[in-house]
């Protein structure tokens, strides 16, 4: 699933920022994909996203974690 960059637009809780975690640590959070205008059925998925530095040394780092789409998320 990809969006365009309007969805920030539209949706101004619905941020690109990241959130900085200490090595070890993890956190849970519960998104409606409804905000984004699409709807998912129920299944598991893997949300993908790739970090660059934008200067040298130039490097990219892709992370992905798992997540669920239950029933009531319909």
């Amino acid at each position: 699933m990809t969006h365009s960059d309007s969805v920030f637009l539209e949706n101004p809780k619905f941020t690109n920022q990241g959130k900085l975690l200490p090595a070890g640590d993890t956190v849970e959070q519960t998104f409606k994909t409804e905000i984004l205008g699409v709807r998912l059925v129920p299944w598991e998925y893997r949300l993908v996203k790739i970090f660059q530095k934008p200067q040298a040394p130039y490097y990219e780092v892709t992370l992905a974690v798992p997540f669920t789409i239950e029933t009531g998320d319909l």
